[in-house]
């Protein structure tokens, strides 16, 4: 009895790290027997090795805490029914007093059972998912346990509760997937938290890092963590929920559970410039006006959403986060407009209401929204405005305010317009245009510096002047309406040798020598009461043919051009072109056009009727009214054609009726001397004879000057500084209109 009692109290005595000898015999192999192996019953201690070979570390279970001391940690196996010892090892089972000879049939379930809490005593090196299959509740460090390597517990689904102890350093994904874990406090000694350390832990719903610095990813996939406390941190802050490092300039983590939908960084968070978006599912917010842009840095697998957007212009604005979509509720300052075609919307929808927009971001996007196409407008921008749009453009006078301070309420803005920069052939300039909202009246137009550019077809809205000179040598321009304009300064489209025809119904003046020089002009179309022409308006316009004004507009210093008068109110579409001392007329839906030189009238008056597709055709004299009728269309039967020679030919009349639908049997052809005719031409393309007429249209002639080395073909309305007394040819054809 005594010996017995001496080799208890021996083996009672041995330390903690000599409980498994390796190399011990009397090991469990993971072997099979057909025999149950007896029932331990509570009062037993157990001990052995956590893994084959040199440097193993050893383990002992006693009263359901397992201690492990340093060293490396293989893998316990798991089946379906039934844990192995696999890497692990059973080096002996002492029940009571006394020492079991054989147990080798003994299952990690036998030692361990379930619930049991593990004691890591020293620095382990174990693989990932080291201890899942032990299915511990609660982990405790202590001693020389102070390094904890990456995966360790990965997927410890019943571990419940985690005492840090000692530790210093917890590895990448060491905690990962413990859905049991709902709370985690760092020791005092804790320095860092590595990448998704407690990554997917569903449950975890209360964390204190202490005063450890933490990977941004360490709590991915925590979606029941609403708040992160850092009070010992001297790297981080928590405020509204958020753990903000760098000074408070950066969001490093947003809990995946944070109760607010939207967090908009203003107020305690417009400090805010860097965002690290994880997996919360949360919209950032921020109005970038007057303040540093926010970098928002992705993280892998991010869901967390943003919405860069400006409240320029608005005198308040506000986010809420109503059923449907995060809405801005805005109040516009009074000189300032949003203009859809100019905002700036990436990767969102939008929807506008009255004061309000509702925005929607897909999960994980960032998204920007710039209702007035810029976040910030200074009174420096102003300043230096050089274009709005495609116009070039330069500011009148500026309201004060220093260069870096954000445009407010201000009066609209007067703006000269000075060119274009535009690949359209044809544009409208608005009396009216927005410098990123801001509201800019267009008062005049000077293009002389720079030019009209490709510009060919200009279209004036609203009411403004044309300074003197404003679009000299613009060589491009064809054609300009502006019946906005007020009034047209000295020599403001002189040597515009392409212009055609031009309108301004408002103008009541126009300087000297407006368009002088301007050889291609036909038309020059007014409209107000009274209009006065200053000094040689049109010289060297060897092709204008009429001045077209409303039916009671008194005009002056026409300098011998014929004014044709018309009622301007008739509703209808109308077109007029002048070929040869003949006034073309194009127009909707008249039954005939009365022409007289007696504005009442009463005396002189001939009628011509509209022949089919609503086309007639009128001589042109000095102060002549004319007037439509404004009965049913009674049009002839017959299409018009009018042959256009050109080149200063008197008129040639030459009617010809023709049975048939083309004009083959009797085609005009017209001879010049030192001119060789080439083709008639029809909207540019060489007239095709042998189709059918199925419309009233012009032909032109297109001519080649006779052994010229350059033979290439010319079309000529006007000779240089000579009128055009262009022939024409009134073709009636048989063709009726049902047929």
């Amino acid at each position: 009895m005594l010996l017995a009692l001496v080799a208890v109290l021996a083996m009672v005595a041995v330390p903690f790290d000599s409980y498994a000898a390796a190399g011990d015999d009397t090991s469990g192999d993971d072997t099979t027997d057909t025999e149950e192996p007896d029932d331990l019953g509570d009062d037993y201690v157990a001990t052995g090795l956590c893994d084959t070979g040199t440097g193993a570390a050893s383990w002992r279970y006693d009263g359901g805490v397992l201690s492990i001391g340093g060293g490396s940690i293989g893998k316990i196996t798991r089946g379906s029914t039934t844990a192995s010892w696999s890497d692990w090892k059973l080096t002996g089972i002492t029940v009571g007093d006394t020492p079991l000879t054989d147990i080798s049939d003994y299952t990690p379930d036998d030692i361990f059972g379930s619930g049991m809490t593990l004691m890591i005593n020293g620095n382990v090196r174990a693989d990932s998912g080291a201890f899942a299959a032990l299915r511990p509740t609660t982990v405790t460090f202590s001693g020389e346990a102070t390094d904890l390597p990456a995966g360790t517990f990965s997927g410890c689904i019943t571990l419940s509760t985690v005492s840090a102890g000692t530790l210093k350093t917890i590895g990448d994904s060491a905690f990962s997937g413990c859905i049991s874990l709902r709370a985690f406090a760092a020791a005092a000694s804790l320095t860092s938290i590595g990448e998704e350390a407690f990554s997917g832990c569903v449950n975890l719903s209360s964390v204190d890092i202490g005063a450890a610095s933490v990977d941004a990813t360490a709590f991915d996939g925590c979606s029941k963590l609403a708040t992160i406390s850092a009070k010992d941190s001297k790297i981080y802050q928590v405020v509204d929920g958020l753990l903000l490092s760098d000074g408070g300039k950066t969001v490093h983590i947003c809990p995946p559970g944070h109760a607010s939908g939207i967090i908009e960084l203003a107020g305690k968070l417009a400090g805010i410039t860097r965002v690290n978006l994880n997996d919360a599912d949360v919209v950032y917010v921020v109005d970038v006006l007057g303040r540093s842009e926010v970098t928002f840095n992705r993280l892998e697998g991010a869901t967390a959403s943003s919405i860069t957007y400006s409240s320029l212009g608005m005198e308040s604005a506000k986010i809420t986060n109503p059923t449907g979509g995060i809405r801005l509720t805005y109040e516009l300052y009074g000189s300032w407009d949003i203009v859809q075609e100019d905002m700036v919307v990436t990767n969102l929808k939008y929807t506008p209401g009255d004061g309000y927009f509702t925005l929607n971001v897909e999960e994980g996007v960032n998204a920007r929204f710039l209702p007035m196409g810029v976040g910030t407008l200074t009174y420096g921008d102003l300043r230096g405005m050089t274009a709005i749009g495609v116009w070039d453009a330069v500011p009148g006078s500026i309201p004060t305010g220093k260069d870096d301070e954000i445009v407010g309420d201000v009066d609209p803005l007067k703006v000269t317009v000075t060119g274009y920069s535009g690949t359209d052939k044809a544009a409208t300039l608005s009396g009216t245009l927005h410098f990123h909202g801001l509201r800019c009246t267009v008062s005049n137009l000077d293009f002389s510096g720079s030019g009209t550019g490709v510009l060919e077809d200009l279209t004036i809205d609203g009411a403004m002047t044309i300074a003197d000179g404003a679009f000299e040598y613009c060589a491009g321009l064809k054609r300009v309406i502006a019946d906005g304009v007020t009034s047209v300064g000295a020599r403001a489209f002189a040597y515009c040798t392409a212009l055609e025809e031009v309108s301004f119904l408002s103008s009541t003046e126009f300087g000297s020598r407006a368009f002088a020089s301007c050889w291609e002009l036909e038309i020059v179309t007014v409209g107000a009461a009274e209009v006065s022409f200053g000094l040689e308006p049109f010289d060297g316009c060897g092709s204008i043919g009429v001045i077209l004004a409303d039916y009671d507009s008194k005009v002056s210093g026409s300098d011998g051009v014929p004014v044709v008068h018309y009622d301007m109110s008739v509703t209808g579409e109308r077109s007029f072109e002048v070929v040869g001392g003949q006034l073309v007329i194009t127009w909707d839906h008249k039954r005939s056009v009365f022409y007289s030189k007696d504005p009442s009238m009463q005396d002189g008056v001939t009628e011509v009727g509209f022949y089919n597709g609503g086309i007639t055709i009128v001589p042109i004299m000095n102060n002549m009214y004319l007037d439509v009728d404004e009965g049913l269309p009674r049009y002839s039967p017959y299409y018009m054609v009018v042959f256009d020679i050109g080149l200063g030919e008197s008129p040639v009349t030459q009617n010809i009726y023709l049975e048939g639908q083309d004009l083959t049997a009797d085609p005009f052809t017209p001879s010049k001397f030192g001119y060789t005719f080439l083709y008639w031409e029809l909207d540019g393309k060489e007239y095709d004879f042998t189709q059918p007429v199925t419309e009233s249209m012009v032909l032109k002639a297109v001519w080649m000057k006779a052994n010229s080395i350059d033979s290439t073909p010319i079309y000529l309305l006007a000779m240089l500084g000579v009128s055009i007394a262009a022939t024409f040819v009134v073709v009636a054809m048989t063709r009726r209109m049902n047929s």
